[in-house]
């Protein structure tokens, strides 16, 4: 029951901060990452109709579909609880008029260290943030020796690129310099506390 208390306490943590991190300094500096919300940002650039928030819900409904398939019932439900803390998170934060930004430089590093917490926290608990992490975690079920932190930079990646064509090169730029940050800030933190955070 403690086990299972404090799980559910680092997904809620985790995608708070996160989602923080991402609508308050990632959106307003149009950083692309390569993740669902980098998706849902070019989405809503190429369909001005559909908002970022709702492109966002729409591609964690994908993606948690990808998770009851291949990652297992457990998975999925504890994804789904944090699908929905980190939409409801990120919407809440998104619409928040108070401006955090800084400087994109300092933004960008403010919010790495955030959005690696918050995939740790959420990863350590057994669960996906509903992001890449989700094919990120079914190649790691199929090939064991798949290291997290890589595949997810390497799922990034691809989203950069699309990003490339739609807001251009500093944009995308910023966003390799944020992922190669985030996940090694990422891979750090599961080598040295790893599952005994939960």
């Amino acid at each position: 029951m403690k086990r299972q208390r404090n799980a559910l306490l680092l997904i809620v943590a985790g995608d708070a901060v996160m989602a923080f991190a991402y609508a308050k300094w990632l959106v307003p500096n149009q950083i692309i990452n390569g993740g669902v919300t980098s998706l849902a940002q070019i989405m809503h650039q190429l369909v001005p109709a559909i908002s970022i928030p709702v492109a966002n819900n729409l591609w964690l409904a994908g993606l948690l579909i990808l998770a009851l398939a291949f990652l297992g019932r457990e998975v999925f439900l504890k994804s789904l609880f944090s699908s929905i803390v980190y939409s409801l998170c990120f919407t809440l934060f998104y619409d928040w008029s108070v401006q955090v930004t800084i400087q994109p430089v300092v933004d960008l590093l403010l919010a790495s260290g955030l959005i690696a917490f918050g995939y740790f926290a959420c990863l350590t608990a057994n669960a996906s943030t509903v992001g890449v992490d989700v094919l990120a975690l079914i190649m790691q079920r199929f090939r064991p020796q798949t290291n997290l932190s890589h595949a997810i930079r390497g799922f990034n990646i691809v989203v950069l690129a699309a990003g490339l064509l739609v807001f251009g090169w500093q944009a995308v730029a910023l966003g390799i310099v944020f992922a190669v940050i985030y996940t090694a800030e990422l891979n750090w933190m599961l080598q040295h506390w790893g599952k005994e955070a939960v």
